[in-house]
């Protein structure tokens, strides 16, 4: 396949991912009753963590630190978890939004 092609295909697979996962950090301080600050931190670290212990680990650069599209993707899902109605998520959703983070 064309590298032209496939870099920007997983960069944005790697952008949902990412996603997903600080949805369910999110989701977590949501359930909790938590303020949104506190929402935004586990949304960032819930979308960046694992990422940035196999970066610190293998000696690599920390990925997000040169992509802030990262953590606009983290603080804006924070967001808009926060203006969604506890109706819309409540239920299976957080276990829904792991199992799809991790296949992505």
């Amino acid at each position: 396949m064309n590298q032209e092609i496939l870099t920007p295909v997983l960069d944005w697979l790697d952008l949902i991912g990412i996603g997903i996962f600080a949805l369910t950090g999110a989701l977590v301080a949501a359930r909790e009753q938590q303020t949104f600050v506190t929402m935004g931190f586990f949304a960032l670290v819930t979308g960046v963590g694992g990422g940035t212990v196999r970066d610190l680990l293998i000696g690599a650069p920390v990925f997000w630190i040169g992509h802030p599209w990262v953590a606009a993707v983290c603080l804006g899902t924070a967001l808009l978890t926060w203006f969604t109605p506890t109706r819309w998520w409540d239920g299976k959703l957080l276990d829904f939004a792991d199992g799809l983070g991790l296949t992505a």
